[in-house]
């Protein structure tokens, strides 16, 4: 498979309802990556799985992770349903 640049990046986010509300000009966790998107989608879920453990949020509270394209790369194929699974969001309801 062939390798992409990415941006990886957490951000605060809280519930309104059913709607995420990012906080995007904070950031929890920042990192550059290139790999196969297999690699981008684990890395994301190894960032998540390190922000659970890290912190605790308050009721509606959480993070949000994405993986940001970086431009000047020719997207894969089908790259537009793929963004949807680079990224995660975590949202405390309890």
């Amino acid at each position: 498979m062939k390798s992409y640049k990415f941006t990886i990046h957490a951000s605060p986010s809280h519930a309104v309802g059913d709607i995420v509300m990012q906080h995007i000009t904070q950031t929890l966790h920042r990192e550059d990556i290139t790999g196969t998107i297999d690699q981008v989608k684990s890395k994301i879920q190894e960032v998540k799985e390190k922000l659970l453990k890290e912190r605790n949020y308050d009721k509606n509270m959480g993070f949000s992770i994405y993986a940001q394209f970086w431009g000047g790369q020719r997207k894969p194929n089908g790259y537009d349903t793929i963004k949807r699974q680079l990224s995660a969001n975590y949202i405390n309801r309890a």
